[in-house]
């Protein structure tokens, strides 16, 4: 039994989803590592590459960070256009709008994929809210929502094209190109729009057009990215954030974490959010029947296994202490969500019971993440920790689990359950997730400050939002045009101002000014962000391998990257050797820079034994004539 296909949803829904946007704006703030953003941002704005913060200075003379350029230069031009605005506050609009993009071309995408089964699109859309990392970062601002607004954007231009203008290929070549800048290994995600947008429909010499007008942003991208990696580590082709030595590597993709990355409960993928393995599995599904779209989901399938591969072969698997869930996987949502959607809906037709099926589990799946939304950032070492905190989301699963036994009961003969009900299912599981989705935000908005502002910020965003609503339903080709143009300025903004950015370092790194302040370290790594990172690996049981590569090169960069003199550079490296073979120390990392012949000698945690010791072996080193220790 077919279902319905025409817009069944309830007029209240035209109205909900504008409160939504306004109390997604009612409570924005800034996202992980926002701080690193902003400061790409400031350079931008006042073409000076020193309004980076940090005490490392690169190899060639400037400030060094692995902080992504593109996102900062994306607030930038966000600034640049909002000109009358405060930075902090044209910030919090301008992620905002990347959200709200997020969310229009997700539910374009949704829409599609449903085939217009509004609610099953509608459902599709609650389980991206609920159950993935998509509800925490439409409101807090950082690289995910820019990432997962031009995925979904590139999406819903390839999925919904009759015919390809000229136009349509350069915002797909611009999308791709702001992509890759703010987060070059998700471009992957964007493959299958770039491939449509190149050759559907398109005679060869078409063809050939259309590949020169979207790589046109694409090189410009590359460009701009090439400049960067010169600037942080001397070299165009050495990304920032690749360093290491003494057997230690920031990326190590012949021995990658996949286990951590899906399954540790400390921001561990599928710990926080196993919705995404029943997505994945639903893509797979739609991958293997085949039909006019089985290459995109192929593509997509593989694009997620070599995203999560790439996610394990970075060092810090877990993405910092002070985030939700794995981050790093947030732009597959939409991809993986958009295959689940499709899944269902084919089943609805033609096998209503694996419909349902898909419809509870993904249900339980968001249940057990609704809790960990509702915390935020958290920090969980261990699963008996996990667990204990879950105790709603364990009761909740079971309560699902019953009640799902209870219906397929009643509905024993596959033959009884119809396309119709499967619907009925989709809806009723969409408004719960509708409730969800709006009780989160009310949470947010009231354990926020501000009240009043909050409310204003809250109503203009709505506001907003029922005007591009009325005229998305009234003018859609005026308003796709739109869309067309905002993408190709935003490209043609950000790439001018980094323009301006980039004629000014390359002008002071030719004379060879010298930095207006001062730096502890000259090299190419973030110092003290790894040492951070480090005392959080100590937190989590096992790893010991490579807790012990890292501390090794820890204590080397401390050594190599100082600023000593070569006779105190080797005084601290003979010091640095002794330490690195005494099983007094064990897991202490201990740090050691020399001046004329003292060493200093930072510890955190050093025991008094240990002290003795590390004097002891200062002792032994040629032309050491004293130690001090640096307590934190």
């Amino acid at each position: 039994m077919a279902i319905e296909t025409s817009d069944t949803r309830p007029a209240a829904t035209h109205w909900v989803l504008p409160v939504i946007g306004g109390l997604l704006l009612a409570v924005a703030g800034e996202g992980p590592d926002f701080g690193h953003y902003a400061d790409w941002a400031g350079a931008a704005l006042h073409g000076d590459i020193f309004d980076l913060r940090g005490n490392v200075l690169s190899p060639i003379g400037v400030p060094f960070t692995i902080a992504s350029a593109g996102t900062g230069l994306l607030f930038a031009a966000g600034k640049a256009a909002l000109f009358p605005l405060p930075f902090p506050l044209a910030s919090v609009v301008t992620g905002w709008l990347a959200a709200v993009t997020f969310w229009a071309s997700a539910l374009v995408v949704l829409r599609h994929c449903a085939r217009g089964a509004d609610w099953i699109a509608m459902f599709g859309a609650g389980v991206l809210f609920v159950g993935t990392h998509a509800g925490l970062y439409s409101h807090a601002y950082a690289t995910e929502v820019f990432a997962d607004a031009l995925i979904a954007l590139v999406w819903a231009i390839a999925l919904t094209r009759d015919r390809w203008r000229l136009v349509d290929c350069a915002a797909v070549g611009a999308l791709a190109g702001l992509l890759f800048l703010v987060r070059p290994h998700v471009l992957m995600y964007a493959a299958p729009a770039l491939w449509l947008a190149a050759f559907a429909g398109a005679s060869e010499d078409r063809r050939l057009l259309r590949l020169a007008i979207m790589a046109t942003p694409l090189a410009l991208a590359a460009a701009q990215y090439g400049i960067v990696n010169r600037w942080m580590t001397g070299t165009p082709w050495h990304p920032p954030y690749v360093y290491g030595a003494e057997g230690f590597s920031s990326v190590d993709m012949m021995h990658p974490e996949i286990a951590a990355v899906l399954f540790h409960p400390w921001h561990g993928l599928l710990a926080y959010h196993p919705v995404y393995a029943v997505a994945f599995a639903a893509v797979a599904i739609a991958a293997w029947r085949g039909g006019p779209q089985q290459v995109w989901w192929w593509t997509t399938a593989l694009a997620v296994i070599a995203h999560v591969w790439v996610q394990g072969g970075w060092y810090i698997w877990w993405l910092g202490g002070s985030t939700f869930g794995m981050r790093g996987m947030a732009p597959a949502a939409l991809p993986l969500v958009a295959g689940l959607v499709t899944t269902i809906r084919q089943d609805v037709d033609a096998h209503a019971r694996r419909a349902t099926t898909w419809l509870w589990l993904s249900l339980i799946a968001c249940s057990w993440s609704y809790p960990l939304l509702m915390q935020g950032n958290s920090r969980y070492l261990s699963w008996p920790a996990l667990m204990s905190a879950q105790p709603v989301a364990i009761a909740a699963s079971v309560l699902l689990l019953g009640t799902w036994a209870y219906w397929a009961a009643r509905h024993r003969k596959p033959s009884v359950i119809t396309g119709g009900d499967a619907a009925g299912l989709a809806r009723t599981f969409a408004l719960v997730l509708l409730a969800a989705t709006v009780a989160y935000l009310a949470w947010q908005f009231s354990i926020r400050p501000a009240p009043i502002t909050r409310m204003v910020k809250g109503s203009l965003g709505a506001a907003l939002l029922f005007g591009a609503l009325h005229a998305a339903t009234t003018r859609r080709a005026r308003l796709r045009d739109a869309v067309m143009v905002a993408v190709l300025f935003l490209f043609v903004l950000q790439a001018g101002l980094f323009g301006r950015l980039a004629i000014r370092t390359e002008q002071r790194v030719a004379a060879g000014a010298a930095p207006p302040r001062a730096f502890d370290y000259i090299g190419a790594s973030p110092v003290d962000e790894l040492r951070t990172s480090y005392a959080e690996y100590l937190e989590v049981s096992g790893f010991a391998d490579r807790k012990a590569a890292f501390r090794r090169f820890l204590a080397w960069q401390r050594v190599h990257l100082s600023r000593m003199s070569p006779a105190d550079r080797d005084i601290a490296e003979n010091f640095r050797h002794l330490v690195d073979v005494d099983p007094a120390f064990d897991e202490l990392l201990v740090e050691v820079t020399a001046t004329d012949g003292l060493l200093q000698i930072s510890a955190t945690g050093i025991t008094d034994t240990q002290e003795l010791r590390a004097r002891a072996l200062a002792a032994q080193v040629p032309g050491a004539r004293s130690v001090i220790f640096l307590r934190h």
